[in-house]
């Protein structure tokens, strides 16, 4: 990884990822070219009728958004907000802020976002009733070593003693 501390995007390899007809987007992580520690950072361009990830809301980590270019529109706790060129988002951890960013114009929507990088964070996603679970990689483990995940329903849950038994049983 390099440490030079000034990265242009032009620099940085766009990378295309998604699922079905409405979740596309492309990203160029800067933050992973440059050595950044405690924020990541990319800039997200979303083709028209995209989103890029599912509503959710963070636990862990705060997010916020700047739109560089385009318009569209964001899904905030609840309510919806038009989106162009110069606004800045804020979404803070917690339930209240479960947020979505939406193409819903003729032209690429372009933005950068930026989070804290705390671990380990849990995700909610409304429209779905799953939760997400994640922790990096212990670097003990070795280079291979892979971070925590795991995604269940809201409902999956057990009781707190369920499997667990006393010292004198």
């Amino acid at each position: 990884m390099t440490t030079h501390p000034v990265t242009n995007i032009d620099d940085v390899k766009p990378i295309t990822f998604g699922n079905g007809e409405r979740f596309e987007a492309t990203f160029r992580w800067i933050s992973r070219q440059n050595g950044a520690q405690e924020l990541g950072y990319n800039v997200v361009t979303l083709a028209p009728g995209k989103v890029a990830f599912p509503y959710h809301c963070h636990h862990g980590i705060e997010e916020a958004f700047f739109i560089i270019s385009g318009a569209g529109r964001l899904r905030y706790d609840g309510e919806e907000y038009p989106l162009r060129g110069g606004d800045f988002v804020a979404c803070p951890p917690g339930k209240h802020s479960a947020h979505q960013i939406i193409n819903d114009s003729e032209d690429d929507l372009q933005y950068l976002a930026i989070s804290t990088t705390r671990m380990p964070d849990v995700v909610q996603y409304p429209d779905s009733g799953k939760v997400a679970m994640s922790c990096d990689a212990d670097p003990e483990d070795g280079p291979n070593a892979r971070p925590f995940r795991l995604i269940v329903r809201e409902d999956a849950g057990v009781d707190y003693w369920e499997g667990e038994e006393g010292p004198d049983d």
